[in-house]
């Protein structure tokens, strides 16, 4: 990805951080990736004193796969793992 292009899907991941959450979902997740998030909330607090939401990493993480698609295609991230070439 540019860097150009890097920056801006920061930007918008950032925009889509502070709007507020009004949409109550539900989705169901492997536990294995539960523990990831988990893992990455204790690493950010022990290494860089910040605290992070698990709703927080959810929409960084999300907006950032789905920027990325949008951006790429089939170049992308998303495209390579669900959508390609074998994936059903």
């Amino acid at each position: 990805m540019p860097e150009s292009q890097h920056a801006g899907s920061l930007i918008k991941v950032e925009q889509y951080l502070r709007l507020k959450g009004t949409d109550k979902t539900t989705f169901r997740y492997p536990k294995a990736l539960i523990d990831l998030l988990a893992d990455a909330q204790y690493e950010a607090k022990k290494r860089y004193g910040k605290k992070l939401t698990s709703n927080a990493l959810a929409v960084a993480a999300m907006a950032w796969f789905l920027l990325d698609f949008e951006q790429r295609g089939k170049n992308s991230a998303l495209y390579q793992v669900l959508l390609g070439d074998g994936n059903t």
